[in-house]
């Protein structure tokens, strides 16, 4: 951080430690790099990458960007970020400061059933991780329309859509799945944007997700539908037409497809990665 002063923040991955001995290394990701600020935002918002406790922060980031809040509101609701203030710091540093990686992990991480990310995703209290994972996408947007970040406040459309296409289709947390009706959905929607424009995209691309998950658990005839629905929202999504086709292929289009997302991960992803 002393060599680079563009880096806002620095993590690294950790050692995952179950009954008192490591198991695996959580979030390791090749080599030590640099990441553009405004790129690394896009699979940021795809899910939290960073254990907190593996980060170190420069203090202007806070004293410019804002610290961890306390008592935050979306779209007229009043939000528990205990689930995700970290989350929402990491993608608002990443507005306008470049992310160091380090590739070594140096931190070990405890997973117990007493934990407080296992008591936080309790039933109970599930709801609020949900209005949490689906208000940061929103309040990102709302900063990089802001700052004029045109191509962030993308990245974080697609990141809505996704969230809300994994609630409707039931998320799992670490100690309980997320439930979201249709009617919530919309109702935190139409709270969240005053642009129906805006809406319809979203709507078309949250049934696309839905289809996605619900793919990958197996539930063919399911993610046929959504798929179709999202069509029906917006028909010039190219890719949702090839996956409803592969489905309609049968044994050998699920085969294709299971096949280009295996490459995407092992091949595509980590070269990208590399240049970047």
């Amino acid at each position: 951080m002393e060599k680079h002063p563009t880096v806002g923040y620095a993590y690294c991955p950790a050692a995952k430690v179950e009954n008192g001995r490591e198991t695996e290394i959580q979030l390791s990701d090749g080599k030590d790099r640099i990441i553009r600020g405004h790129d690394f935002v896009k699979p940021l918002l795809e899910g939290n990458l960073i254990l907190a406790p593996t980060a170190i922060v420069r203090r202007e980031c806070y004293e410019q960007m804002g610290v961890f809040p306390t008592a935050p509101a979306w779209a007229g609701e009043q939000l528990d970020f205990s689930w995700a203030q970290d989350w929402y710091l990491w993608c608002l540093f990443a507005l306008s400061y470049d992310v160091g990686y380090l590739a070594e992990p140096m931190v070990c991480y405890r997973l117990h059933d007493l934990s407080f990310t296992s008591t936080l995703t309790q039933q109970e209290s599930i709801r609020r991780c949900v209005a949490a994972d689906i208000a940061v996408p929103w309040m990102i947007k709302q900063k990089a329309d802001e700052f004029g970040l045109r191509d962030v406040s993308s990245y974080c459309l697609h990141g809505i859509a996704r969230a809300y296409g994994a609630h409707l289709a039931s998320k799992q947390y670490r100690s309980s799945r997320s439930t979201m009706t249709v009617g919530e959905f919309e109702d935190s929607l139409c709270r969240s944007t005053n642009s129906e424009a805006e809406r319809n995209w979203i709507r078309a691309r949250t049934f696309e997700a839905m289809g996605d998950a619900l793919f990958g658990r197996g539930d063919l005839a399911a993610a046929r539908a959504l798929y179709a629905r999202a069509l029906r929202r917006e028909w010039r999504m190219v890719e949702v037409w090839a996956k409803l086709f592969l489905l309609l292929l049968g044994p050998v289009g699920r085969y294709l497809r299971r096949f280009v997302i295996r490459f995407r991960e092992k091949v595509v992803l980590p070269v990208a990665r590399a240049i970047g």
